[in-house]
């Protein structure tokens, strides 16, 4: 799925990349409602489709030191771009989300790989190759 252009109609496209050098070889986990919709490991990007509504996305090295990123939104049916960043403190990473435009997640993005999730903690479920989450 490429992370520029349309959304297809009437569901949100919702692009995430990871472009910083910092913790390459940490995975970060994404949940949209609770569903495993992809995950970043260095330099990286992917997209799933969303149910136009209300959405909790969270990013997660699933790590008890670590810090999550959280973000509420409420998706239309097109397309958006979360940048997924890290901070450390003391080895500690924390996870950060932030909306951005087209013109940024494309420059940033460009000659990251696209990543599909092969495996998934216990009682979860590896995402098909067009995630999906519902609204909430």
């Amino acid at each position: 799925m490429n992370i520029a252009g349309a959304a297809r109609a009437g569901v949100a496209t919702v692009c995430i990349f990871r472009s910083a050098r910092l913790a390459q070889a940490v995975s970060f986990v994404v949940h949209d409602n609770g569903v495993v919709v992809g995950a970043t490991r260095g330099r990286s990007h992917f997209c799933y489709e969303a149910e136009p509504g209300n959405h909790t996305i969270i990013s997660s090295t699933h790590d008890a030191a670590d810090t999550p990123a959280r973000i509420d939104a409420h998706l239309a049916p097109m397309r958006y771009w979360l940048r997924q960043d890290t901070s450390s403190n003391i080895g500690a990473l924390t996870s950060v989300l932030t909306w951005v435009d087209e013109a940024a997640a494309t420059a940033a993005a460009s000659g990251t790989p696209y990543t599909q999730l092969a495996e998934v903690r216990p009682g979860e479920t590896i995402p098909p190759p067009i995630p999906f989450a519902s609204a909430i």
